[in-house]
């Protein structure tokens, strides 16, 4: 598999571990996110260029910012039930923030972000 990624302004914690947020796509177009903890180059290349690139960022996507638990691979979750949208009654998404544990709903359809349990109206999703 070949994915090309670019390093984004967004630290989350995964298993305990920091790890920046890379944006990318694979071979076939699918979008991904990596959380990568550690990244080097060998030690028979010049690593001037490399070190300087890495400290740019891109800002990250809305997706980035508010990732959806199904996204990350291998991570242990406690499932959380897919309700439908209280307006609409579209399945919702389930949403993190800042972290791996799920913190609310979103509507795709309606675009209001849910409170968790007791599905109260959060807030309007923009920057789509």
């Amino acid at each position: 598999m070949i994915i090309t990624i670019q390093s984004t302004e967004k630290i989350v914690t995964v298993n305990g571990v920091s790890a920046r947020i890379w944006e990318g796509k694979t071979a076939g177009g699918i979008a991904v996110i990596a959380f990568i903890t550690r990244i080097a180059v060998s030690e028979q290349e010049d690593s001037t260029e490399f070190e300087r690139e890495l400290q740019q960022h891109a800002a990250p996507s809305v997706e980035a910012r508010a990732f959806p638990l199904r996204l990350i691979l291998g991570e242990e979750q406690k499932p959380v039930p897919v309700k439908p949208c209280p307006r609409c009654g579209t399945p919702m998404q389930i949403l993190l923030f800042l972290g791996i544990q799920p913190d609310f709903y979103v509507c795709p359809q309606c675009q209001i972000a849910f409170h968790l349990e007791t599905l109260k109206p959060l807030a309007t999703v923009i920057g789509r």
